[in-house]
């Protein structure tokens, strides 16, 4: 499966956008239940214009589906960043999001540590 995962930032809070080339299908994962209509259709805009300037195909936008699944949702003002990265670690892996807020504390410091583990080489 093709993914393409779009980070949104919205003043101060982050979501994801993702798009699946190959289903057809676009989806807005926001950790505070937001529905990202508005991102969604930049975002068909954006693959219609794109296929017709790199490939020649025209393609109808409206034949794009949104997809909508239930996710865990934040409970403060401040994971959003988190959940957003969550988000994309568990569906590249073909995983639905299947943790929570009580999970945050545990994965902000694994992720530190796999940053702080990475070595350039």
């Amino acid at each position: 499966m093709i993914q393409i995962f779009v980070p949104v930032h919205r003043d101060i809070h982050w979501c994801v956008a993702v798009i699946n080339v190959k289903d057809k299908t676009l989806q807005y994962l926001d950790s505070l239940g937001g529905s990202g209509h508005d991102v969604l259709r930049v975002l068909a805009r954006y693959i219609m214009d794109e296929l017709r300037d790199k490939s020649n195909i025209e393609v109808d936008p409206t034949s794009w589906v949104e997809v909508s699944d239930p996710l865990p949702l934040q409970q403060n003002g401040w994971d959003c960043g988190m959940f957003m990265i969550k988000y994309i670690d568990f569906l590249s892996r073909g995983l639905k999001p299947y943790f929570s807020q009580e999970h945050m504390t545990y994965f902000r410091k694994r992720t530190a540590k796999e940053i702080t583990t990475l070595r350039a080489e």
